[in-house]
Order: structure tokens, then sequence, then C-alpha cells
């Protein structure tokens, strides 16, 4: 006869995400018994759009792999957030548009895109017939017509377009 002991899992906090290790495997609440002495490694898993923020309980530290002994009843909490979202707010003078890749941004129509803290996004000025792309400033720079970046905080970009000119006269 061996004693064995039980782990209770769970999850919490704004984010979502899966435990997984020996003999678990969670999604919101779980629980498994284990041998005296046994040790049971979890690994705290976030699904998209959220990120693992920390262990609580018999488990602690921001690591998403943890170790517990099984010498008593066990209770162990991961805590999932939900991954940061930043404005990207652009804007034009003149006559063209900007759109975003992902999407999001379409201007002059859709101006401003939520994207999650680390996303790449690139936005391409297109003018309008007439008219030719003559530069950014704010988050971007430059007279290329695509601008790429990374998200990690509120940012803002003015596409600038100029009128074509005719052609001096002969």
């Amino acid at each position: 006869f061996e004693t064995s002991f039980g782990l209770s899992v769970s999850t919490q906090g704004a984010g979502a995400g899966t435990v997984t290790g020996d003999g678990i495997s969670c999604g919101n609440d779980c629980g498994a018994s284990f041998v005296a002495g046994a040790e049971v490694v979890l690994q705290a898993d976030a699904a998209p759009g959220s990120v693992f923020s920390r262990w609580e309980g018999d488990c602690t530290g921001s690591s998403p792999t943890c170790r517990v002994v099984m010498d008593a009843t066990k209770n162990v909490v991961a805590v999932f957030d939900l991954v940061p979202t930043f404005n990207l707010q652009v804007s034009t003078e003149g006559s063209g548009s900007v759109q975003s890749s992902p999407g999001g941004i379409n201007c002059p129509t859709d101006c401003t895109g939520s994207f999650a803290t680390g996303t790449g996004v690139t936005l391409e000025a297109n003018p309008d017939l007439g008219w030719t792309f003559a530069g950014w400033s704010g988050s971007c720079s430059g007279v290329a017509r695509t601008c790429s970046m990374t998200v990690n905080a509120p940012g803002s970009a003015t596409a600038r377009f100029e009128p074509v000119l005719p052609p001096p006269p002969p």
C-alpha cells in the first residue's frame, strides 16, 4: 500500500491556456493523484492572444515550467494574461491611401489599427492618380513607400502625398 496525494491544477486571469504534465492535461480545472515523493513537472502553454504570467499556490515564479514534489496535497494555479495591444494611428496629407499588413488599417477610411505587442507591421503608401508619395513622418521616416516596424508601444505615422507637377512648357 503506497501513500498518494492529490494535485489540483487550475487556471486564472484574463487570458487562457492549458497546463500539461505527468498525467495532467488541463484547461480550466483538473486534478490527479500521485505517489508520495513523486516529482510532477507541469508546463503552462498560453492560448493565442494570451501570455503565461506566473504560477501561484504550490508553484511560484514566471517560468512556464514548474516542478512539484508530492509530499502533501498540492494546489497549483497557472495565471494567464491577455497579450497587450497598442494602437497605431495613421494619417494622410494630400491624396493617397495607406494599408497595413497584417490588416487593420486602410486609411483614409480606417486609420487606426490595434496590434498585439511584438507584431511586425508594414505600412504601404499608395498615391492617387496625379499624386506622388513624398515621405513619412512620425513612427515611420524616409521616402520608401513601405515602412516596417515592430509594435511595442502606441504609435502614429503620417504619409505625405504631393501633386505631380506637369512638365514646364517648352
